[in-house]
């Protein structure tokens, strides 16, 4: 059985190695060598979680700076093809899965969309079925901020309701850019947004991502 959250580390190494150190991505306004060492620093240096805990972002951002100092580009991005520490959780195949599947795709897109000309990927329906999943179980927080009613709605026809709610936004379309929308890259993100224009509205003006 595939582990995309691996598949989805190595094509985003490959892209990273591919375009260098100095291209845009669509994380914070990061370059390519910016995110390769966030995500190194994410899964080496847990204190240093400056995205998640606000008051960590000075720590998080010198981390970032003395890795990329000490080792160079290069060394930063084969660091992250290594995987993580082998204390860390995520070196256990159902962590990883759960953790970081949707993490190294959504910022695999972040390198990919960021750049000019690009084109959604034809992705495997186990993937797409894993975002799936995810979405469905973690959009009440994923999406927490919406102040409407929301359903989510695959292109296969499954539908799961992430927030009660009236008037109601339907957010339509594969899982994978549904994860993109709700991780807050709502312009590239390949969806639908249907119902009540109130609601239509209230969704667009919300600020999503973790």
């Amino acid at each position: 059985m595939t582990n995309y959250a691996q598949t989805e580390r190595a094509a985003l190494c490959d892209l990273l190695g591919s375009i260098g150190p100095d291209a845009p991505t669509l994380c914070d306004g990061w370059t390519t060598s910016e995110l390769a060492a966030h995500l190194v620093v994410r899964e080496s240096t847990p204190q240093a979680a400056g995205i998640m805990l606000p008051r960590f972002a000075e720590q998080t951002n010198l981390a970032m700076t003395n890795l990329l100092t000490r080792y160079g580009y290069a060394e930063v991005v084969n660091r992250l093809r290594g995987g993580p520490p082998k204390w860390s959780p995520t070196r256990l195949r159902f962590v990883d899965e759960a953790i970081n599947t949707a993490e190294f795709f959504v910022h695999h897109e972040d390198v990919r969309r960021a750049q000019d000309e690009w084109e959604p990927r034809k992705l495997p329906t186990g993937l797409e079925d894993l975002l799936w999943k995810r979405a469905s179980l973690a959009g009440k927080f994923m999406f927490r901020k919406v102040a409407v009613g929301l359903l989510l709605a695959r292109n296969n026809g499954q539908v799961h309701r992430v927030r009660d709610g009236d008037p109601t936004a339907v957010l339509s379309g594969k899982p994978s850019e549904i994860t993109l929308y709700a991780f807050g890259r709502k312009n590239v993100a390949r969806v639908e947004v249907t119902g009540p224009d109130a609601a239509v509205e209230a969704l667009a003006q919300t600020p999503l991502g973790v």
